[in-house]
């Protein structure tokens, strides 16, 4: 709040913070200085009049950016605008202020963020004949991003108020349900790097069920545009817009199930059968019978072999993430067990679903069985030991119950059963197999949820517990001079360890080898081993060993990581100001961390007056003949991208001669 006098009236006549008096002293005049160090002697932060911008008759200008920058507002004593319809969202209290923007030619947004209690709103209007109308209203903001207190987006191209790029709307901003003031922060701009790349249907993204797993995938919606020429379902009432799509092939059962979860955003769902252009719809849903989010079964023969379009629409304002999975339920008997791939070294959980079950299988001795129980076929290890260890899904709560038989389907001999598992994975299921008499045979295993008739998604691992040949302590990264990484560890005792091959990835999931480190064969004394990695990766770098014995048997230490930061980027313009008749040097310092990108030049209403290929890892100037490019005099903005989506951006102000 501002500062009161001691009458309690609000100091006016000026609005700063003190940050900014940084760097802006030395252009004030002895009497503005005076000034200023008076207000801060007494104690002020942040001074405030009445806003200029009060009433929609002094809107300020806003430019409609290429990126994201936010500038500092305030609806400090500002009042309530009577001549002018309440908003239709937001619960109106008043003290409200303007600003107005010039449409580009596409779509922009409008975020609005701010530290205060209550958020801030913003609706927009177009001037009919003196009379503001008003054309769009959100107090939401973006589920993905909660530093957006509410975010409003329009296109120039699409919209159904007859509204063209250059023409002016204008801009109110307030508080939602108060007339308390304060500062918040604005920003227009065309940034169309976030568009979901899967929101057309020539775009769909495939999705694949393997071996009956159940692995949900995470998308968004965010700033996904609305599918031209293709109306919702009549059932879709309260949808947004925003919608993106997937693609699927049917299994040769016909069966096949499609899940979502809700994120950010709960999604509806629709199927279509055909290609894109010519679709039917076969399917829709808005409520799953597990969770939230829409859920379509397909079981029919004559699919098989069949791709679908998947579509996936917000049933909310705004776009946000969520989470989908398809699965064929066709291991629900013994003799469609999924088989698994054989034991494994290291912890690798896959999800798996017993919810498409049917309840045909013979009576479970373990635990409380209910039906839904689905089968696997997996293949104990030569040492005869085997770890089958499960996980529960937090979101469906379903509490696996594990059984292991011998034999055959219709000859099956119970050998084990869980359903608490260890105390680390509570409601859980694990089995440990140690029987040399069962080495490399198959054996059973049968899935279901402890007295659930619902059942859910949970997650299995199989690995094998032998006593590891290695005894690694010590495993550690450390980035020199910010270009190179520097790995070593140590091994308490090593028995037939031939050698360990470093292993890098970008993600923490695929991983490529690097380089090969000669091992100590057998010792009972502690070795230390070091490799330098001088290629890594900007940002985040992973590292793992694999720890190879002379017999060929591997075994994977723990992972760590490091990261290479990348240098900002900067652009200097010279000179600017410049003429449109002349030309400008552009230069620029730090790290594109590609050998290319893009520079672009924008005008205020985000059109593109210029876009090429330049070379930023060989050369460190370009020159730009602008007499070539038939600019006006205004505002403009320069922009250097890579595909690792970096951006400088340099503001760039054009005269005529």
């Amino acid at each position: 709040m501002g500062k009161k006098s001691k009458n309690n009236t609000p100091v006016k006549g000026i609005f700063f913070y003190t940050s900014y008096l940084k760097t802006k002293l030395m252009m004030k005049s002895t009497k503005d200085v005076m000034l200023i160090v008076w207000l801060l002697l007494i104690g002020t932060t942040t001074v405030f009049a009445q806003p200029i911008n009060d009433d929609y008759s002094g809107a300020i200008t806003l430019p409609v950016m290429p990126i994201r920058e936010y500038v500092n507002y305030t609806n400090e004593l500002a009042s309530a605008s009577s001549n002018v319809s309440t908003p239709s969202c937001g619960q109106y209290q008043g003290a409200d202020v303007w600003f107005k923007i010039t449409l580009p030619e596409k779509k922009f947004i409008i975020d609005l963020t701010t530290t205060l209690t209550q958020k801030v709103v913003v609706s927009m209007y177009v001037d009919d004949d003196g009379d503001l109308e008003e054309i769009k209203c959100t107090a939401s903001g973006t589920p993905s991003d909660n530093s957006v207190s509410s975010r409003l987006r329009f296109n120039s191209e699409t919209n159904d108020n007859d509204l063209e790029p250059g023409d002016e709307v204008y801009i109110r901003v307030f508080r939602f349900g108060s007339t308390a003031g304060g500062t918040f922060e604005i920003s227009a701009y065309t940034d169309e790097s976030i568009v979901a790349s899967n929101d057309k249907c020539s775009q769909a993204t495939e999705l694949i069920t393997e071996k009956g797993s159940f692995e949900f995938q995470s998308f968004s919606t965010e700033n996904a545009s609305e599918t031209d020429n293709l109306d919702l379902p009549s059932a879709c009432s309260g949808c947004a817009e925003n919608d993106v799509w997937f693609k699927a092939k049917i299994p040769a059962s016909g069966k096949l199930n499609i899940e979502t979860n809700a994120g950010t955003i709960t999604p509806a769902i629709v199927v279509y059968e055909g290609n894109c252009g010519d679709l039917e719809e076969i399917g829709f849903s808005k409520d799953g019978t597990i969770d939230s989010g829409g859920e379509v079964r397909i079981n029919d023969s004559s699919m098989a072999g069949k791709t679908i379009r998947i579509r996936a629409i917000s049933t909310q304002d705004g776009g946000g993430t969520f989470d989908i999975a398809i699965v064929e339920p066709k291991q629900d008997i013994c003799e469609d067990a999924i088989e698994l791939a054989d034991a494994s070294l290291i912890e690798n959980y896959i999800g798996y679903t017993n919810q498409y079950a049917e309840v045909n299988g013979t009576e479970a001795t373990c635990g409380v069985f209910d039906g839904k129980d689905i089968w696997f076929l997996i293949r104990i290890p030569s040492n005869g030991q085997l770890l089958i260890d499960t996980k529960v899904d937090e979101t469906y709560d379903a509490k696996p119950v594990l059984t292991a038989y011998t034999g055959s389907c219709g000859n099956l001999t119970q050998y084990a059963c869980d359903f608490f598992g260890s105390t680390a994975n509570p409601f859980g299921a694990k089995i440990e197999i140690d029987d040399s008499s069962l080495a490399n045979q198959f054996i059973y295993l049968r899935m279901y949820a402890y007295d659930d008739a619902v059942g859910g998604r949970f997650e299995m691992a199989t690995m094998q517990p032998a006593a590891l040949p290695v005894d690694l302590v010590a495993f550690n990264s450390e980035v020199i001079n910010n270009e190179e990484v520097a790995l070593d560890w140590q091994t308490a005792s090593e028995l037939n360890n031939d050698y360990f091959i470093v292993e890098h990835s970008t993600d923490g999931k695929e991983y490529t080898p690097v380089d090969h480190v000669q091992g100590k064969g057998t010792t009972s004394e502690r070795q230390t081993y070091k490799f330098v990695h001088d290629e890594p990766f900007f940002g985040e770098n992973y590292y793992r060993l694999k720890q190879v014995d002379f017999d060929g048997q591997y075994e994977y230490s723990r992972i760590v990581h490091a990261i290479i930061k990348m240098e900002e980027a900067k652009i200097n313009v010279y000179p600017n100001p410049a003429f449109v008749t002349e030309g400008i040097s552009i230069r620029w310092t730090g790290d594109f961390g590609k050998e290319e990108a893009q520079l672009s030049i924008t005008n205020s209403i985000g059109r593109k007056m210029l876009e090429r290929r330049i070379d930023v890892k060989n050369q460190r100037q370009v020159y730009i003949d602008l007499s070539k490019l038939s600019l006006e005099a205004g505002h403009y903005y320069l922009t250097i991208s890579d595909k690792n989506s970096l951006i400088t951006h340099q503001k760039l102000n054009l005269l005529k001669d």
